[in-house]
C-alpha cells in the first residue's frame, strides 16, 4: 500500500523518511536558534550564530558529509560510516545532521531577520507596556507574524530535501533513491534517469 511505499524499506522510503527527519530538524533547530538570535540582537550570542549560519549557508552537504565522515566516522569512530539500510537509529544521525543543516541555517537567518522587524512594531511595545511577561510577547505575539517567510520556505524545502538525498545516499552507501539514480547516471541508463528527472521536477 501507500504506507509501505512512503515508509516501508524500498528505495524511495528511505529516501522520504530522511527528507522528513532532516525537515523536522531543520524546522525544530532553525527557529529558536533565530529567535535567540533576534532577542540578543548585538550580543555575543547573536555574533557567534550569524558567523555559524552564514558558514552553514555556504557550504553545500556533500562538503559537510565528508567533514562528518572523515571526523565523526573515521576519526573518532561515534557513527558508522556507511549508514546501509537504516535499521538502527544512529545510522540516521550523520546523514540527517548533513542534509538539515542548510535548511536549519536559512531558516534561522530568515527567523532572525523577520523577527527583528516584528519587535520592532508598535503592538510589540504595547504588549510590553501592559506588563505582559517577554516570553510570552516573542513567543505568542511576535513570532506568529515572523514565522511567515519560513512557512513559504519550507514548501520548496521539501522538495529540495528530497532530492538533496541523492549525493547523501551515494556518500553514506544508503541504497535509497538517490543511489538508484546516481548508479543509472553512471550505468547511462536513459529511461530510469529520466523518469527521475520528470519526477523530482515535478515535485519542485
Amino acid at each position: 500500500d501507500v504506507t509501505t511505499i512512503l515508509f516501508g524499506q524500498g528505495k524511495f522510503g528511505r529516501s522520504i523518511r530522511l527528507g522528513v527527519m532532516a525537515l523536522l530538524v531543520a524546522v525544530v533547530v532553525g527557529i529558536p536558534l533565530g529567535t535567540l538570535a533576534a532577542y540578543y540582537r548585538g550580543k555575543w550570542i547573536d555574533n557567534i550564530l550569524r558567523v555559524l549560519t552564514t558558514l552553514g549557508v555556504a557550504m553545500p552537504s556533500f562538503v559537510i558529509a565528508t567533514l562528518m565522515l572523515f571526523g565523526f566516522g573515521v576519526h573518532l569512530g561515534w557513527f558508522p560510516v556507511q549508514s546501509g539500510n537504516l535499521e538502527t537509529p544512529i545510522t540516521y544521525v550523520m546523514p540527517v545532521i548533513c542534509l538539515a543543516f542548510y535548511p536549519s541555517c536559512y531558516i534561522a537567518k530568515l527567523t532572525r531577520t523577520s523577527m527583528l522587524d516584528s519587535i520592532s512594531q508598535d503592538y510589540i511595545r504595547t504588549e510590553r507596556a501592559k506588563g505582559v511577561p517577554e516570553f510570552t510577547v516573542i513567543s505568542k505575539y511576535a513570532m506568529k507574524n515572523s514565522l511567515l517567510p519560513v512557512i513559504t520556505y519550507v514548501g520548496p524545502m521539501v522538495a529540495a530535501l528530497l532530492t538533496g538525498t541523492f549525493i547523501i545516499e551515494k556518500l553514506f552507501s544508503i541504497p535509497g533513491l538517490g543511489r538508484y539514480f546516481v548508479t543509472a547516471i553512471n550505468d547511462r541508463d536513459y529511461s530510469v534517469t529520466l523518469g527521475l528527472t520528470i519526477f523530482v521536477g515535478g515535485l519542485i
